[in-house]
C-alpha cells in the first residue's frame, strides 16, 4: 500500500487513514514539521487515496491514477493533470497575491481526469499576508462542484494567519528519530557510521536534510571551521560574512549557523556538567570541554539563542543580515572571551 511509503510518521497515517475512512475528509489540510519530515511525500499519498482506481482511502499504488500522482511529486515533472504545485517564483522569496490570484482562477473547472484535484503549496508561510487573505477567502468559501483540496506545506506554521489555521485541518509532523535518520544514512545512503551520527543530530529531525547534510562537504570541513572559530580567525569570519552577502552561500551560511549552535549548545550542557552522551559533537569533546570552562553556561546559552535569531532572519532574506556581521565582529575584537 502507498501508505508504506511514510513509515517514520505512524502517527500522520493512522489520522489520515481515519479521517477517509470515516468520510470526515476536509477540503484544506496544514502539514506542519521539520524540512525532511515526509510532509510532500504524506501529500502525494494523500492525493493518491483520494483518486485511487481500485482502493478508496487505502491507494494501491499501481493504477493509472496512482502512478501518474506518484511520478507528479517533482513539481518541475508533474505528470497529472490535476496534481497541482504552488511555490514563490523566486527561490527564497514570497508567495504573492498576483501568483495566488492567477492560481485561483485557472480553477473554473472541475477537475480533468480525477475525482478530486489537489494543490500543493510549498513553504505554505512564504505567504505574505495579502496572499494568505487572498487564499482564505477560497478555504472559507470552497467552490461547490470544483472538488478541490488545498494541502499546506510548511516547516514554519506559526507564520500563517489564525484564521488560515481555523480553515484547515491541522496535521502535525514529527521530527524523525536520531536513531531512525541514522539507520537510513548508513543502509540506504551507505553512509559512515561516524558521519551519520552527526548529519543526524544537525539534521532537526528531517531525513532529506541529513542526507543532504551527509552528501555534502560541510562535515569534512566542520573541524577546520570549528578550530578556526574558537580561535577566532578573522578568515573564519570574513568567510562567513562573504557568503551572508551572498545570496548563492544561502545554504552554506544556514549550515554554519547550525553547526555553532550546536556547538555551544554542547558547551552549555558540559558546562552545566550534562551526559556527555547528549553532545552532538562528540568526537570534539576535548575542545568542548576546554570552551566549556572558558565561556561558562550563561555566555553559552546566550550565543544559542543570538544564533537562533539570525537563522529566523536568513529564512527570509537570502542575503542574511547585518545582525551576524555584527556578531562576529564582536567574536572577533573580544577574542572569543
Amino acid at each position: 500500500m502507498s501508505w508504506d511509503r511514510i513509515p517514520h510518521q505512524p502517527r500522520v497515517v493512522e489520522i489520515l487513514r481515519r479521517t477517509l475512512k470515516n468520510g470526515r475528509g476536509s477540503h484544506a489540510y496544514l502539514f506542519s514539521g521539520p524540512t525532511g519530515a515526509g510532509k510532500l511525500r504524506a501529500a502525494i499519498v494523500l492525493a493518491q487515496a483520494l483518486n485511487c482506481l481500485e482502493s478508496p482511502d487505502d491507494p494501491c499504488g499501481l493504477c493509472l491514477a496512482c502512478t501518474k500522482i506518484a511520478r507528479s511529486e517533482d513539481p518541475e515533472n508533474v505528470l497529472h493533470p490535476d496534481l497541482v504545485h504552488l511555490r514563490a517564483e523566486k527561490e527564497g522569496g514570497p508567495i504573492r497575491v498576483a501568483q495566488i490570484r492567477a492560481f485561483i482562477g485557472s480553477f473554473a473547472h472541475a477537475p480533468l481526469e480525477a475525482r478530486h484535484r489537489v494543490v500543493l503549496i510549498h513553504e505554505a508561510d512564504r505567504l505574505n499576508l495579502d496572499s494568505q487573505n487572498t487564499l482564505l477567502k477560497t478555504l472559507e468559501e470552497p467552490a461547490e462542484g470544483l472538488r478541490t483540496v488545498f494541502v499546506l506545506l510548511t516547516s514554519r506554521p506559526h507564520q500563517l494567519l489564525d484564521t488560515i489555521h481555523s480553515r484547515v485541518r491541522v496535521v502535525p509532523f514529527d521530527p524523525v528519530s536520531l536513531e531512525i535518520i541514522e539507520r537510513h544514512l548508513v543502509e540506504e545512503k551507505g553512509i559512515d557510521p561516524a558521519k551519520a551520527r552527526i548529519a543526524a543530530a544537525l539534521s532537526s529531525g528531517g531525513i532529506a536534510r541529513a542526507v543532504e547534510l551527509a552528501q555534502g562537504p560541510w562535515i569534512e570541513g566542520r573541524d577546520a571551521w570549528l578550530e578556526a572559530w574558537v580561535k577566532g580567525s578573522r578568515g573564519a569570519v570574513e568567510a562567513f560574512e562573504a557568503e551572508v552577502r551572498d545570496a548563492r552561500g544561502k545554504v552554506e551560511t544556514s549550515w554554519r549557523i547550525d553547526l555553532l549552535q550546536s556547538w555551544y549548545r554542547d558547551v552549555f550542557l558540559l558546562a552545566l556538567g550534562a551526559d556527555e552522551r547528549l553532545v552532538i559533537n562528540r568526537d570534539l569533546i576535548g575542545r568542548l570541554r576546554e570552551e566549556a570552562q572558558r565561556i561558562g553556561a550563561a555566555r553559552a546559552a546566550q550565543k544559542v539563542e543570538e544564533l537562533q535569531s539570525l537563522r529566523e532572519t536568513l529564512e527570509f532574506n537570502v542575503r542574511g543580515d547585518l545582525g551576524l556581521e555584527n556578531l562576529l565582529s564582536r567574536e572577533t575584537a573580544s577574542g572569543r572571551s
